[in-house]
């Protein structure tokens, strides 16, 4: 279903939903955001020793440049070391853990707007369903890198043919690079509410997901697009605090784990952005399913306002009546 409103209307409606709720909401996305940034941390520091990269690699890292002074090798090996992908524990930490949660956040954000159900278990999803929730991500994934890798590969080729033209060459190679790109934003936008057609129709699979957000989105791409693009300065607004209180707090950090906690603390505003943008883009979704609608006013040839489409005079908007609606939601009412 095409998406008529604009993203005014979807923020309205978000900052409508989030009324009296900002504050449950962004607890919520603090906490999981621990999980995500902090707990990696914690295991790292408390088991350094179950390193996947084997400590030869690491001393290999040792080495000096031609003109003989040194690199700061033991800076180089401690951040290996320290990375949080290189220790087996985090590993089956994000798996069985983090990438479930993703499910379960975008689970728990949908479930608040469509039926303002705020539930600690609704968390819990994407463990119930850990097949998708692992598929979803690495097939949007798979599938978002390919146009990239093509247009590397053909601007890696077609630079070696023309290596000798000079800037010709480098602009035909960059155009290849280019194309590619836009071509994997429109997959991503085009696969992106995958996760939020699981969430409303759990039994579906996970391919089955993925077509439909193909679907869904074949002419709402644009739309999604400009709702992304709103954020944007928020976001950055938010990043600028983010690296004045890190830069602030970085100061007193006497170790990477006091440090990454005063980054944690310090991402808080990126945080309250993401429980706005979430829940519009959410809305979105229920847009674009058609379980919210806008009035249609028009005026006939009497003068007299006529309105298409209204369930609810009290609204500006509805949501389709059925099991899930959420129509009586207090915080869409004017």
């Amino acid at each position: 279903m095409f998406v008529e409103a604009t993203t005014s209307e979807i923020k309205a409606i978000a900052r409508r939903v989030l009324k009296g709720n900002w504050g449950k909401i962004f607890g919520v996305l603090v906490g999981l955001s621990f999980l995500n940034a902090l707990v990696p941390e914690i295991i790292n520091y408390i088991f350094p020793n179950f390193t996947i990269i084997p400590d030869y690699v690491n001393d290999m890292i040792n080495i000096k440049v031609q003109s003989n002074v040194p690199l700061n090798a033991a800076v180089i090996n401690n951040s290996v070391n320290n990375l949080y992908w290189n220790n087996w524990l985090y590993l089956i930490y994000a798996i069985f853990i983090l990438i479930p949660l993703q499910l379960g956040t975008i689970n728990f954000i949908y479930r608040f707007v469509r039926k303002n159900e705020f539930k600690i278990k609704n968390l819990f999803f994407g463990f119930e369903h850990l097949l998708s929730s692992f598929l979803i991500p690495i097939i949007t994934s798979v599938l978002v890198a390919i146009p990239v890798i093509l247009a590397l590969a053909i601007g890696v080729v077609v630079g070696l043919i023309f290596r000798d033209a000079g800037a010709f060459a480098f602009l035909i190679t960059f155009i290849p690079i280019v194309v590619g790109c836009v071509f994997s934003v429109i997959l991503t936008l085009g696969l992106y509410m995958a996760y939020y057609i699981k969430c409303r129709s759990p039994q579906m699979s996970a391919w089955a997901c993925i077509k439909e957000s193909w679907t869904l989105m074949r002419d709402n791409k644009t739309r999604l697009f400009a709702l992304f693009i709103t954020f944007l300065g928020w976001l950055i607004l938010a990043a600028i605090v983010t690296a004045i209180i890190i830069k602030f707090l970085g100061n007193f950090a006497s170790s990477s784990l006091l440090y990454n906690i005063f980054a944690w603390f310090a991402a808080f505003p990126s945080i309250l952005v993401n429980v706005y943008m979430q829940v519009a883009v959410t809305v979105f979704f229920l847009f674009s399913i058609g379980k919210i609608r806008e009035k249609k006013a028009t005026i006939n040839d009497n003068g007299v306002t006529i309105y298409q489409e209204v369930v609810n005079q009290k609204n500006d908007t509805f949501i389709d009546e059925d099991e899930e609606s959420i129509d009586d939601h207090k915080n869409l009412e004017q």
